[in-house]
């Protein structure tokens, strides 16, 4: 045919597929020497010229949106008289994010088609095609979106003591709604809100935070975390004052240690300043105040006692000093020596039936001595033993005219340091029918018979010249007679 000229034309169909969408055009290839030759390709908008027909296909929802790009191709109907039937377009539904094929019938009235639900080979008509795939949204994607608050609480400025930091979290939750297509999510709000409590400092020994607590705190799901700072500040040390007490007694006892006088005390004060670390808890010490002195201290006498110390001197003590103690021992003083006399006496009467004194009482003495010795302290006396025993000489009545005694004489008496007194009476009667009687038995006594003495002229004689020692040998001198004034001798 060619050597007739290239009257032969020869029909070519290509497919072009790109993105899922296929088109077929043909080349009409004329003999060269034709005087209408057309181009190599021919495209979809003048493929009509040609006696091809097109297939759309939409991806739309249940409202007719177009969901996806539309697709078309043209192609040969059989009985054409261009050319063959063209191969049966394929069509096959889209994966479309977001979007489920809807595989049952649901026609959408905005669209004048054929609603597919698989995969299908669709042959090329003498007339245009549509055809369309029906999708439904997917639901949203609902999940929950979890949110954590925290309050940290640190604490500092403690020295080296370690403070645990506080910390506590709170949770909010909301739903969020993920869009099945654009993948945008919408957030519900965020669950109700909470509160963080208050948190009381710790304390530390020694030092003061600047914040008592860390006060309650309300937060909510937009909430950033919560950081508190707490700072410590040391304490100033406590400023105390120190006392001491010094003592001095002076205690007053005998060689075997028995109190003998109420002591004497006396005591003194001293302060210092005590600075004492308000964390460590260790003191200084300031000085103590100034010197202080206690007087001199006179021993008390004690009767019967000799102190070995006259006194206990001026003490100069400071606040360092301990306290002072003294004893003062007394020695008992020996006891006073001295001597006791007793005199016992003689006393011999003489006087007649009426008590009326006839003569002179003889009288006599004796001495005893005795050592006394006297307890300096008590006063009490032992006594020693009398001298010897001494003795009084007989003494013989004197001889009274017209007068008769009782007893001729009184006998020799031996007394002691320890002998009373002795008191004798010689009693007279008078003689019946002496001539003496005068009627007054004291005018028979010239003189006072009552006051005694040595004269001779008053009627009555002495009998005793000895009043002081023993008697004089017991010799006697005979008394004068009261009526005659006659010696008894004659």
């Amino acid at each position: 045919m060619i050597a007739l000229g290239f009257l032969i034309s020869v029909r070519i169909n290509y497919r072009i597929c790109q993105s899922q969408i296929c088109s077929y055009f043909y080349v009409r290839i004329l003999d060269i020497g034709a005087s209408n030759n057309i181009s190599s390709n021919t495209t979809p908008s003048n493929a009509r010229s040609e006696g091809q027909f097109k297939v759309t296909v939409h991806h739309v929802d249940k409202d007719g949106k177009e969901l996806a790009t539309q697709a078309y191709s043209y192609g040969y109907p059989a009985g054409s008289s261009i050319a063959a039937q063209s191969p049966d377009y394929q069509v096959a539904p889209k994966d479309i994010t977001g979007y489920t094929l809807v595989t049952s019938d649901s026609p959408v009235s905005s669209l004048n088609g054929k609603q597919l639900t698989t995969s299908e080979a669709v042959p090329f008509l003498a007339h245009d095609q549509t055809v369309y795939y029906v999708y439904t949204k997917n639901a949203p994607m609902i999940t929950t979106d979890t949110k954590t608050v925290k309050e940290a609480n640190h604490y500092q400025g403690a020295g080296n003591q370690p403070r645990a930091h506080h910390t506590a979290q709170v949770t909010f939750t909301r739903q969020g709604s993920t869009d099945a297509v654009t993948g945008e999510t919408t957030y519900g709000p965020w669950s109700a809100d909470q509160s963080f409590d208050a948190v009381p400092s710790p304390e530390v020994k020694g030092y003061t935070a600047d914040k008592a607590q860390i006060d309650k705190q309300p937060v909510n799901g937009d909430s950033k975390d919560l950081e508190f700072t707490v700072t410590y500040t040391k304490n100033a040390p406590t400023i105390t004052t120190d006392k001491k007490t010094v003592n001095e007694t002076v205690s007053y006892v005998d060689q075997n240690g028995h109190v003998l006088a109420q002591p004497h005390t006396a005591s003194v004060d001293f302060t210092r300043q005590v600075s004492t670390d308000a964390v460590t808890g260790e003191k200084t010490y300031g000085a103590w105040s100034e010197a202080q002195s206690f007087d001199a201290v006179t021993s008390p006498e004690l009767k019967g006692y000799t102190a070995d110390k006259a006194q206990i001197d001026k003490q100069t003590v400071n606040g360092d000093s301990k306290d002072l103690a003294f004893t003062v021992t007394y020695t008992k003083n020996a006891p006073t020596i001295t001597t006791d006399k007793k005199t016992v006496n003689e006393t011999v009467s003489y006087v007649d039936q009426n008590g009326h004194v006839l003569a002179q009482p003889h009288t006599a003495s004796v001495d005893f001595t005795r050592q006394v010795s006297t307890d300096a302290v008590t006063g009490e006396k032992t006594y020693g033993a009398w001298s010897e025993a001494q003795s009084f000489d007989a003494v013989t009545s004197p001889e009274l005219k017209g007068y008769t005694a009782d007893k001729a004489q009184i006998d020799k008496q031996t007394v002691n340091g320890d002998s009373k007194d002795l008191e004798f009476t010689v009693t007279y009667t008078k003689i019946p029918g002496s001539g003496t009687d005068t009627g007054n038995p004291s005018s028979n006594q010239p003189g006072n018979p009552s006051q005694p003495s040595n004269a001779t002229n008053n009627g009555v004689i002495n009998t005793s010249t000895n009043t002081g020692s023993k008697v004089n040998n017991g010799a006697v001198n005979s008394p004068e007679l009261p009526q005659t004034g006659e010696n008894n001798s004659q």
